[in-house]
């Protein structure tokens, strides 16, 4: 399951970086929870910190089509970061 969201009181955001087992329903678990927490609490995800990586780099395919979070196969390089790699 998806580990690593937090927010603190000093920032309004979530880090939203996941570990994952099962890299689809932990992303989008945590595009739930952004938006949930949106609409509840008024917190907004940081997007340039969304991240995902998985034991099994080939389980990553299940989220190609996602490339606006860092670590999918699909996504752009991203500094330091090339698609798919963390």
């Amino acid at each position: 399951m998806p580990r690593g969201a937090a927010c603190t009181r000093d920032s309004p955001n979530l880090d939203d970086t996941y570990v994952a087992d099962a890299p689809k329903p932990a992303l989008e678990a945590m595009l739930e929870g952004d938006a949930l927490a949106q609409r509840w609490s008024g917190v907004g995800s940081n997007v340039s910190k969304r991240q995902i990586w998985a034991p099994n780099p080939a389980s990553l395919e299940a989220v190609r089509a996602y490339p606006n979070v860092r670590g999918t196969p699909a996504a752009p390089p991203d500094g330091k970061y090339a698609g798919g790699t963390l």
